[in-house]
């Protein structure tokens, strides 16, 4: 017999009946050099970027579509800049010390909801913290499910960052 449906990338689809229980994301946040190395310290005048990706423990065929997130740093250590290679960010809004609704489609792209460059000010442990993201529409949604997966799903990270004289 023919296929009823085809999906994107030619897996075989979710399940037909997917429980939210089965289904759990971590939002990890990790910090990286401008070459999109992981780093654990800077130095006081360097740029570098923090990234959040979306990371999805759940039955085979089950796939992230999308996802938002907000993000709290520590403003007197690090200061938001303005770069190419920042990504998830049209309709966000960055402060003085959160990047708030941060995110996009996922879907067939990659795991990566928002990546944003910062510059080191300060010495100390800048610390960066994922939230949930409150604008309706800026759940998380995966493949299977007609709903935003439920909050208590879903797990935020966060890391910190050594900036060094």
């Amino acid at each position: 017999g023919q296929p009823l449906a085809v999906f994107a990338g030619g897996g075989s689809g979710p399940p037909p009946t997917l429980d939210p229980a089965d289904v759990a994301v971590n939002v990890v946040v990790q910090a990286m050099d401008l070459q999109g190395n992981s780093i654990t310290n800077v130095k006081v005048g360097e740029q570098f970027m923090v990234q959040a990706l979306l990371v999805l423990t759940a039955p085979s065929g089950v796939e992230a579509f999308s996802g938002y997130a907000d993000l709290a740093f520590t403003s007197r250590l690090v200061q938001p800049i303005q770069d190419a290679n920042n990504v998830g960010l049209v309709g966000s809004s960055v402060g003085p010390d959160l990047i708030d609704e941060a995110g996009r489609i996922v879907y067939g792209d990659s795991e990566i909801l928002f990546t944003k460059t910062f510059k080191a000010t300060r010495k100390g442990t800048a610390t960066f913290s994922a939230d949930a993201a409150e604008l309706l529409g800026h759940e998380i949604y995966v493949t299977g499910l007609d709903d935003a997966l439920p909050w208590s799903q879903v797990t935020f990270g966060s890391t910190t960052l050594i900036i060094k004289n």
